[in-house]
């Protein structure tokens, strides 16, 4: 048994003897990857352990860094919040609503910016407005919609028409765009007003303007298929006759108006005009028109833009090529530039000229400043008149006596102010005379006529309104040769009701003007040799 155990035991040794020699022969031959193991292994645990010391030095720095700012940090919020106290104590519900206040207008602005945000899209997609101008885009020229568009474009081209045309005949060749002689605050102020109303409720000049500045900066392709650059350009141009007609009537309307309330009247009534075309789309888009226009106008119309014209001028960023490609005119862009100023520009001229109307008003350019006045043959027997020594006598007053010419002077409560001028040559009287006046009273909203010398009571007594003798039916006019054929009232110790006046002006404009016997120069008969007088009699 022993010998068997020791032979089993030797034969082990054997087996692991000859295992040993074999993994020596393998390390033999795999001495050399394994030193080359062994140093990439001792260069690595070197790098840890700097890596670690150099964790342990910047932990350290940032630890001691931490901690100061730590400690200032909590300094300032105790300071904070021992001054909110402080101001809590002291405002009590006013700083709780004051913080209400700051936290409504954050919350503001963020809403702010998701809005900008969803405007900022990624859209190649332009979807048309709805308007039979559209249809011109999306629609054959021998189809039924484009027909229809075409006849929406005609009728609001041909009705501004008509109220252009119908202003500009109000006229005269003196005043040629009929412009009243002037207005009062009131009206001047409406009539601004009523201008920006308009520039702003007109939309078919922006909607022009933009489609024509994303035609002429890129490729337009109709649901991303056909090209419709030039059909785009066409409606375009229409949409800026529609609007710049508007604009024409709206100017030339507001300035012949000295009624608050027509003129913005006369504002809605071209606005409606101008929108024949979106009114009728909304009609045929319910059915109203036909089969045909109900599917046009509910058929969904894209502009796809993209591609570059070169003529944008500049390279965009991201944000500026959304905002061009989803049709707006917010990009930085040579073309977007332009149309921003056009449309800028329109209103600007529309206000300056307004504003030169008015200047003009001012310096009475749009009224008579020279008029002939007849007084009817109406006498008062006990009118108080000043004499050369400053007292008051009763003497015997016939209007007539101050038939005659008028001329403006200067202007009296807004109003022009017209002076009574030497009945042998028509100058002014010397210094020594004073002529009667013709003003416009607010207190009885009238023309009147007075004379600084002559009162309607005595001295002692309180006068009428502006002491007049005669007075023009109530009016806000400022053309004083308006109020000839009223119902003027004359004072001769009573009032009497229907006193006739005859006011006419004594400038010329034409031949005519002159009897055709002389020459209208400066607004004046230069009369031949053969005739005299202002109108060359």
């Amino acid at each position: 048994q022993q010998s068997t155990e020791l032979a089993e035991r030797v034969a082990l040794l054997e087996s692991q003897c000859g295992g040993a020699a074999s993994t020596l022969e393998t390390n033999e031959s795999t001495r050399p990857n394994l030193r080359a193991n062994v140093q990439r292994q001792s260069a690595r645990v070197s790098f840890v352990q700097r890596k670690e010391e150099l964790i342990r030095n910047t932990s350290t720095q940032n630890e001691e860094s931490i901690r100061n700012t730590s400690t200032r940090s909590i300094q300032k919020v105790e300071l904070i919040n021992n001054q909110l106290k402080n101001f809590v104590g002291v405002n009590g519900n006013e700083a709780e609503e004051a913080l209400a206040d700051r936290i409504l207008l954050i919350e503001n602005q963020l809403e702010f910016y998701d809005q900008e945000k969803s405007i900022l899209v990624d859209e190649k997609n332009y979807s048309l407005p709805e308007s039979t101008f559209s249809l011109l885009i999306t629609h054959h020229p021998l189809s039924m919609p484009f027909g229809f568009s075409i006849f929406t474009v005609a009728l609001s081209i041909t009705c501004l028409s008509l109220t252009l045309v119908s202003s500009i005949s109000n006229g005269t060749k003196a005043n040629p765009l009929g412009i009243p002689a002037g207005v009062d605050g009131t009206v001047r102020a409406a009539q601004f007003i009523g201008a920006i109303v308009g520039v702003l409720m007109e939309d078919e000049i922006p909607q022009g303007l933009q489609l024509i500045a994303n035609g002429a900066g890129y490729t337009l392709l109709l649901n991303g298929k056909t090209p419709v650059h030039k059909r785009v350009i066409i409606s375009s141009i229409f949409r800026l006759v529609v609007g710049y007609l508007f604009l024409s009537s709206l100017v030339i309307n507001i300035a012949q108006n000295s009624d608050v309330i027509q003129i913005f009247y006369d504002v809605l009534a071209l606005e409606f005009v101008e929108n024949i075309d979106d009114t009728a789309y909304a009609l045929g888009k319910r059915g109203f028109f036909g089969r045909a226009i109900l599917m046009a106008a509910n058929q969904k119309q894209d502009l796809e833009i993209s591609g570059e014209r070169g003529m944008t001028g500049v390279t965009e960023s991201a944000s500026e090529r959304r905002l061009s490609f989803s049709g707006l005119i917010a990009s930085n862009n040579r073309v977007n530039h332009l149309v921003r100023f056009v449309y800028f520009l329109n209103a600007t001229i529309v206000l300056v000229g307004l504003g030169i109307i008015a200047n003009n008003q001012d310096h009475g350019e749009y009224r008579c400043k020279r008029v002939t006045v007849l007084f009817d043959e109406e006498i008062w027997e006990k009118a108080y008149v000043r004499v050369p020594d400053g007292n008051f006598e009763k003497r015997l007053l016939i209007y007539s006596y101050f038939n005659g010419i008028y001329q403006e002077e200067d202007s009296y409560d807004g109003y022009p102010r017209y002076v009574e001028q030497n009945k042998n040559d028509g100058t002014p009287f010397g210094p020594s005379v004073r002529g009667a006046e013709i003003i416009y009273c607010r207190a009885i909203r009238s023309w009147v006529f007075t004379h600084p010398d002559i009162l309607t009571t005595p001295p002692e007594e309180e006068e009428n309104e502006c002491s007049w003798l005669w007075k023009s039916s109530p009016t806000a006019d400022c053309d004083l040769l308006s109020t000839t054929n009223d119902n003027w009232e004359a004072w001769i110790g009573e009032v009497k009701q229907l006193a006739d006046i005859s006011i006419t002006c004594m400038e010329c404009s034409r031949r005519s003007d002159c009897n055709y016997h002389g020459i209208c120069e400066n607004s004046e008969c230069n009369c031949d040799e053969t005739h005299f007088g202002d109108s060359c009699e």
